[in-house]
């Protein structure tokens, strides 16, 4: 059986509360969709922003995997367009969404909102998949994360059992919202701003992206739970993981359809 998707226009402003065992989650009724889309199936992890006040202890997750995530010293801030925004402070807030084997993608997309409080040097993980939840921060590291260092997009990956990285130009500013996302497709590895492609590299290795044991966590704001650092500094009300590489022209159509929350 289908179902034909429900459009509710944005002036509509209805709100709807979610009872789940974890607490309420709230969320407009504009942002409900049908479970018959491609963009609902594919999503793994879908953390987004809340216009109404959100749970202290969980950010929930909208996909149809519900793979909450857990708070750790983030918090949230209210925007001037009435959102919610997940804060990290830089020094040690973080957001667990676990290790569920449908977060481990192979191919597809991470997409995400964020306004960096600082871009100075170093780098600061944004969300993501390391390698491994090992102790030690070891090669190959990551196995499928999104990144800033400096004003640049870090592209992480791990294929075939190869370290990968690829480095934008400078592309962020203090205090400034962006729409950043990574892709891969088994051969070509791409990164957006703002729906402008600012990566695109084929490595030697081309294929699935691997992970190592034990099975690492879904970790939003550093680059690893068990191997601490890196932490990123800024706000990140956005959040999505896809099992597929999202096309360029999808990407455009998210960044046009919320950039209006972002001014």
């Amino acid at each position: 059986m289908s179902y034909k998707s429900i459009i509710i226009p944005k002036t509509a402003n209805i709100a709807v509360s979610h009872q789940t065992n974890l607490g309420v989650d709230n969320y407009d009724l504009d942002e409900l969709y049908s479970p018959d889309t491609d963009q609902w199936r594919q999503k793994v992890l879908d953390l987004g922003p809340s216009k109404s006040v959100p749970n202290k202890s969980y950010w929930f997750d909208r996909s149809r995997y519900r793979n909450n995530g857990t708070i750790n010293g983030a918090v949230w801030k209210q925007q001037p367009s009435g959102i919610w925004a997940m804060s990290f402070d830089g020094t040690d807030d973080y957001i667990d969404a676990g290790s569920a084997a449908n977060l481990r993608v192979t191919r597809g997309s991470i997409l995400v909102w964020i306004k960096p409080a600082t871009v100075a040097a170093g780098t600061g993980f944004i969300a993501g998949l390391p390698y491994d939840d090992g102790a030690t921060w070891d090669s190959p590291y990551t196995g499928f994360q999104i990144a800033r260092a400096d004003k640049t997009l870090l592209w992480y990956g791990t294929v075939q059992g190869t370290y990968i990285i690829y480095q934008s130009a400078a592309v962020f500013a203090v205090d400034t919202w962006y729409h950043a996302v990574i892709t891969w497709d088994g051969t070509t590895a791409k990164g957006y701003v703002n729906a402008s492609e600012v990566i695109s590299q084929v490595p030697a290795t081309g294929g699935d992206i691997t992970y190592g044991s034990p099975n690492p966590s879904y970790v939003i704001g550093q680059r690893s739970k068990n191997a601490a650092g890196e932490y990123f500094n800024g706000l990140i009300p956005v959040v999505r993981t896809y099992n597929r590489c999202l096309t360029a022209t999808e990407i455009q159509r998210h960044y046009l359809a919320t950039k209006w929350e972002y001014q």
